[in-house]
């Protein structure tokens, strides 16, 4: 009952941003009629405003909300017909909605809490719930002050946290108002939303594909889905990255309108992509510096190649939009992405090998713990090539033989298809196949590299040796953690290079097969609710998992006027202070328990790996 329940919100919560999107073009006089166009172009108009009610003039959700029924109400006035209403385009979409949203609730169904409370990065899965409770508890100008951010002391960060690109935080506090709901289901049930938006985005991308029927879009679109590309960032838990995928697309569909001759409604084609890509700098500004090396590279295609003249005003109409809608954003955003650039040239960010040890195949050395503690102490001081002959020969000596050959497979989302130990004459069937797939996957990527070089637009080109100085310095400086970032910024690009022919249009029937695999082998086993256990990035402690059965009840908890906890591990602890908080229940200190002589005091602890409530 509750997926339908939340299916029915979620298409909603669309029909308001087609709303939205349909309003701004309109007032744009674009004849904008893709719904998943409008769709995302409501998200983006969405963002901008949510935003600047929340974070700068510090309303609460009713004056937003009045705003979104004034919307409605004139919208369904003005414009809506009943013999115009896209009757089949809706009910193609709730079935893919619907569709999406029950296969990624088929876990839950079988390993309920224990799969969805956190995924593969607690640390932001917790950041992101926390902060959000504050969010949906109090006015901005309540959470930055000493007092509030007081009350919430036991979460890490918390005053970083809701300065530094808080957005998204924002966005997923609005969800928590589904009160009869989990606080981590709910969570969990966000990731599958924006996962949606990005099934409509990419649709609305593939329009690029001008010979591709719009059946094979959908399909295509479902596939990127619940392929590797799709599946990693939603593990990883990086909502922001996650939300930030629909309004990258777009932005490059409609990067175009930068180099259309200037005329009397050019600076409204500008206002559109300088909406798109405010919303995106709000969202994710580390991703709008990826936005902008396309940008580039697309600007000098445009000169250089296809010898289009430099139109200065739309520039200064782009900027200018551009700054007018996130100015407001500075302490927020650009301060944030000033910190983040200067991280991302760092070398002792060491998060890369969990985030990329799938490249080397689904089983190696980074999953044994005890090997990445003594590997921390031998590789200091060490340059990049001696790193590289250190990793590689403990592989070759614990029997991990062919993981070179696992390197291209991996890069193009089919790690689970690698080699593992050579144990048996069935490892050598299983090197032969790889072996053939790898030269499957180079004559897709020969073939379609050839198409591009042919184009008179030599834009991908530049991209590719841009791209590639890039990460080669990047390496070169040890920066491993950024290049895994690019490489997952990344992810639509190169999927849709695997998946399609160019020249001809057509799909590449036997990598889609492949890539549509990864989730039957990635769930076939759940493992303690982790799914299948290997390199890919699902838990950082499979202890978290193994030995933990998370799972307050919240029934017995009804019973309880206050609470408290002695445990003292990081995560146990938030867990059940974040359960508190979102059921408004009173948490309180050890020591004052012996001050409240007449209420119901409750004790929460972890026994026999369960959570117990101690009246």
């Amino acid at each position: 009952m509750e997926i339908f329940f939340l299916v029915f919100i979620f298409f909603l919560i669309f029909y308001v941003f087609y709303i939205i999107g349909s309003l701004i073009n309109y007032l744009l006089k674009n004849n904008i009629k893709n719904i998943a166009d409008n769709v995302v172009i409501g998200f983006a108009g969405f963002v901008i405003i949510s935003y600047h009610f929340y974070f700068i003039l510090n309303l609460n959700l009713f004056y937003f909300l009045c705003l979104l029924i004034i919307l409605i109400f004139y919208y369904n006035v003005k414009f809506f017909k009943i013999k115009n209403f896209p009757l089949e385009n809706i009910s193609k979409y709730f079935f893919y909605t619907f569709f999406i949203f029950t296969i990624f609730n088929f876990p839950v169904l079988f390993s309920g809490e224990q799969f969805y409370v956190f995924r593969g990065n607690q640390w932001d899965s917790f950041n992101y719930l926390t902060s959000a409770l504050l969010f949906n508890n109090y006015f901005y100008s309540e959470v930055l002050s000493e007092k509030v951010i007081n009350l919430y002391k036991d979460f890490q960060s918390i005053e970083d946290i809701i300065l530094y690109r808080p957005y998204i935080n924002y966005f997923l506090s609005l969800f928590l108002n589904l009160k009869f709901l989990d606080i981590f289901y709910i969570n969990y049930s966000f990731k599958i939303f924006l996962t949606i938006i990005n099934y409509f985005a990419f649709v609305s991308f593939l329009d690029l594909f001008k010979k591709i029927n719009k059946n094979i879009k959908l399909f295509l679109s479902l596939v990127l889905t619940f392929s590797f590309f799709s599946i990693y960032v939603f593990e990883i838990d990086a909502l922001s990255q996650l939300a930030s995928i629909s309004l990258f697309l777009l932005s490059i569909k409609f990067t175009h309108l930068l180099f259309l001759s200037f005329s009397k409604r050019s600076h409204k084609d500008i206002f559109l992509l300088s909406l798109l890509n405010a919303s995106l700098f709000i969202i994710y500004p580390e991703i709008f510096i990826f936005y902008y090396i396309i940008l580039f590279c697309f600007f000098l295609d445009q000169i250089f190649f296809q010898k289009k003249k430099i139109i200065l005003k739309n520039y200064i109409y782009f900027f200018f939009f551009f700054i007018l809608l996130t100015i407001s954003s500075y302490e927020t955003n650009y301060n944030f992405l000033i910190i983040q650039i200067s991280q991302a040239l760092r070398s002792n960010i060491d998060w890369w090998g969990y985030y990329g040890a799938f490249l080397i195949g689904r089983e190696n050395l980074v999953l044994d713990l005890n090997y990445i503690n003594s590997l921390d102490i031998r590789i200091s001081n060490k340059g990049i090539l001696e790193l590289l002959k250190l990793f590689f020969n403990d592989h070759n000596e614990r029997g991990y033989n062919f993981i070179l050959l696992n390197i291209i497979p991996s890069f193009f989302g089919l790690y689970h298809l690698g080699i593992n130990k050579f144990v048996s004459l069935f490892s050598l069937l299983n090197v032969l196949l790889i072996f053939f797939l790898i030269i499957y996957l180079l004559s897709i990527c020969v073939t379609n590299f050839k198409f591009l070089i042919k184009r008179k637009s030599k834009f991908f080109i530049i991209l590719f040796f841009v791209i590639t100085q890039i990460i080669l310095f990047l390496i070169y400086n040890g920066n491993f953690w950024t290049v895994i970032k690019l490489y997952s910024y990344s992810f639509v690009f190169i999927f849709l290079f695997i998946s399609i022919n160019l020249r001809k249009q057509l799909i590449n029937k036997a990598i889609i097969v492949l890539l549509i695999s990864f989730p039957l082998y990635k769930y076939s086993s759940l493992d303690y609710g982790i799914g299948r256990y290997d390199s890919f990035p699902s838990i950082i402690k499979k202890t978290y998992k193994s030995s933990i059965n998370w799972n307050l009840d919240r029934n017995k908890l009804k019973e309880c006027n206050k609470a408290f906890t002695l445990e003292t591990d990081y995560f146990i602890r938030t867990y059940i202070l974040t359960k508190l908080i979102y059921y408004k229940k009173n948490h309180i200190n050890f020591n004052d328990k012996n001050l409240i002589k007449d209420d119901n005091i409750c004790e929460i602890v972890i026994r026999d790996n369960q959570f117990k409530i101690k009246n």
